[in-house]
């Protein structure tokens, strides 16, 4: 009979801070060139969607042309998430080994495993989107706790579902079904694991952008967030200087923050039980 690997609490949660900051210079790159090329394909469709002024008789058309941007955007966001998720995927598999993790290895393990990756992205959202539009039929607030609540148990569920598929080879559904395998024994501490880490996460991102932001208001001369128009040319430039490296610091740090909490949960998962595959232990 297979025995169950024991999960650790609080060392996970330090796991998730220590591999976002060691990963957050070399892996965090990686994300903004991902996200560089995503923004670019973004303003391409955008660009397709508009087409500037619009007669009435060509009305339709435009209507098509927005309606498969919108549908190009879904898709983008898939294929970022699925590119995001094997970074971050990349990042427990180099924990696990005991290996630094590069730029160029989070580049090659994303694009390489896009395809399984976006299979995965894929079957997610679409069940994330049942859960929420079930919740919303519950009613606002109510509907939003109940999201959340359900949401955390997802992650207990089918968190661990991108790391089986880049670290064990796995494919779509078999890595779907594996992440469910593979917390057996130990729900109640991952969902507690999941909930909390996700809130200090979330807490720390949305207190160092406000942070942000007040310095870069105070730096476009003024104590708003919009710069008057009186004061734009005098504060243009040292809010150029401070927007600038907020986006590109939150655009690495974010996706990672959150990245790393289903990563360093199948690293603690995966240590547990003396290098064994994730998808084996149980059988």
């Amino acid at each position: 009979m297979a025995t169950v690997p024991e999960f650790e609490f609080g060392r996970t949660l330090l796991r998730a801070g220590g591999m976002w900051r060691r990963n957050l210079l070399k892996l965090g790159a990686c994300i903004l060139a991902i996200s560089v090329i995503g923004l670019i394909v973004q303003g391409l469709l955008l660009l397709a969607a508009g087409g500037g002024a619009i007669p009435t008789a060509e009305r339709e058309p435009a209507i098509a042309a927005v309606a498969a941007a919108g549908i190009g955007m879904i898709i983008l966001g898939l294929i970022s998430a699925s590119l995001l998720s094997a970074v971050n995927a990349y990042a427990a598999e180099a924990e696990v080994k005991g290996e630094k993790a590069t730029f160029a290895g989070g580049w090659k393990a994303s694009w390489g495993n896009l395809l399984p990756q976006l299979g995965i992205q894929a079957l997610l959202w679409l069940m994330l989107l049942v859960i929420y539009l079930a919740c919303a039929l519950l009613g606002r607030i109510f509907g939003i706790l109940l999201f959340l609540g359900a949401a955390t148990v997802f992650a207990v569920f089918f968190g661990l579902a991108a790391s089986i598929q880049l670290n064990e080879r796995r494919g779509v559904f078999a890595s779907i079904g594996e992440s469910v395998k593979a917390g057996e024994g130990n729900r109640w501490a991952l969902f507690g694991y999941y909930l909390l880490a996700y809130l200090i996460a979330v807490i720390a991102l949305l207190v160092s952008y406000f942070l942000l932001i007040m310095l870069l208001a105070i730096a476009a001369g003024t104590s708003s967030l919009a710069l008057p128009t009186g004061q734009a040319a005098d504060g243009i430039l040292p809010f150029l200087l401070l927007f600038i490296p907020i986006y590109l610091f939150f655009s690495a740090a974010a996706p990672l923050a959150l990245g790393s909490i289903p990563a360093s949960a199948y690293v603690s998962l995966r240590k547990n039980r003396n290098e064994q595959a994730v998808s084996r232990i149980f059988e």
